[in-house]
């Protein structure tokens, strides 16, 4: 099997624009109740209209495999749907995009939309319930899309589908069948991206994602504070923990300082935690993060170890006064080996900025996730030879 981990959304940080690269509508918000099939927070919709959109912050590297995986948890939609409605839910490309699309007034299909054409691609047969919770998968190769719901193959279809490493969850589209109404209202739990070298690496629907809070400083060389950015050691876990108990990030009150010119690591140990493997896993580290003042060019990587072992991903260069949001997947542990106990039980997590830096940047708070998912590959169909004598 080749399955590795691409991104994950929707996790255990309580943070409204956490995983969005600008803060969600006022339709927006997180929700601990109805409870999700796992974990504790799930993102909610309310309709009034107005259309929204969070944005799940782009995972780096990205895909570099052939078959794509999306795993939704835990959708719902509620309220009674109106005569022709069509609401968009989730996007996960360039062009593709899932809907609700109305067959009564507490029944709905699947449907996917190319919103680059503006055209319905396949809509599923199954009169799917209002007020009730469905996992979602979504599998192509680039040429061909296929989504289920639960285990059942809704739609699959010939079409052309650039799957990126981000999950876009969405109360509607203005363009493209309009909004929630007042009285309606959606659920999303988590979301996970995969991808593998074959539909058989294709991933079940079981994904679950852990929080693994910062509680120590592992490494601070270079890195400075809020008060004392001059680089030498000043930087701790504690300017960048306000994820930990699914607090809220407070952006330019705390932050670990690396300044222009200095390079330097800051990493943090993080809490244990039980994990309940199954077939793959993978883990996420997530920054808040601005470049100060200047030309705002800022070259970093998130990093993670395990006190033996390092890996590092390249981050996208930073170009905001304000606070945004960078994302980095880790496929494999530390050691290149497939993540066990033994890895969530060593690992730390923090960045490293390059002493090419031109500006100055802040890290106000790093969230580290640990996602793992079963596995579902597609039935094959035995076919005996038959001899002719």
């Amino acid at each position: 099997m080749s399955r590795e981990f691409v991104a994950g959304c929707v996790g255990d940080i309580n943070d409204f624009v956490a995983y969005a690269s600008t803060a969600p509508g006022a339709t927006f918000s997180i929700v601990t109740t109805p409870a999700p099939s796992q974990g504790t927070y799930r993102w909610k919709a309310t309709g009034d209209g107005t259309v929204d959109l969070v944005n799940g912050q782009g995972h780096a590297p990205g895909f570099t495999k052939t078959w794509r995986f999306l795993v939704q948890r835990d959708f719902r939609v509620s309220g009674t749907l109106t005569a022709g409605q069509k609401i968009a839910f989730l996007a996960y490309g360039s062009n593709d995009l899932l809907r609700v699309s109305r067959v009564s007034d507490s029944t709905w299909n699947i449907e996917l939309y190319d919103f680059v054409t503006s055209s319905v691609v396949a809509t599923g047969t199954t009169a799917l319930n209002t007020d009730q919770d469905y996992n979602i998968r979504v599998v192509t190769n680039g040429s061909v899309v296929k989504v289920l719901v639960g285990s059942t193959e809704e739609i699959n279809v010939s079409q052309t589908c650039t799957m990126q490493a981000g999950i876009q969850i969405r109360n509607g589209f203005t363009s493209h069948g309009g909004g929630l109404a007042t009285g309606q209202s959606m659920l999303w739990g988590v979301a996970t991206m995969w991808e593998g070298d074959a539909e058989s690496d294709r991933p079940g629907t079981a994904c679950n994602k852990y929080m693994l809070p910062v509680n120590v400083n592992a490494s601070s060389a270079l890195f400075g504070n809020q008060t004392v950015c001059l680089g030498g050691g000043e930087g701790s876990y504690a300017e960048w923990d306000d994820w930990n108990a699914g607090g809220t990030a407070d952006d330019a009150t705390t932050y670990n300082c690396a300044r222009g010119g200095d390079g330097g690591v800051e990493t943090s140990e993080t809490d244990t935690v039980t994990v309940a493997f199954q077939d793959s896993a993978g883990v996420s580290v997530v920054v808040r993060v601005r470049a100060a003042v200047g030309s705002k060019t800022i070259n970093s990587y998130m990093r993670i170890g395990d006190g033996t072992y390092s890996a590092e991903v390249q981050n996208a260069n930073i170009a905001s006064a304000i606070f945004i949001l960078r994302a980095a997947a880790f496929a494999v542990a530390p050691d290149t080996g497939a993540w066990d106990q033994t890895d969530i039980g060593n690992l730390r997590a923090g960045v490293r900025t390059v002493n090419t830096n031109n500006d100055t940047s802040h890290w106000t708070a790093l969230g580290v996730q640990v996602w793992t998912i079963d596995s579902d590959p597609p039935a094959t169909t035995f076919i005996p030879q038959v001899s002719i004598v």
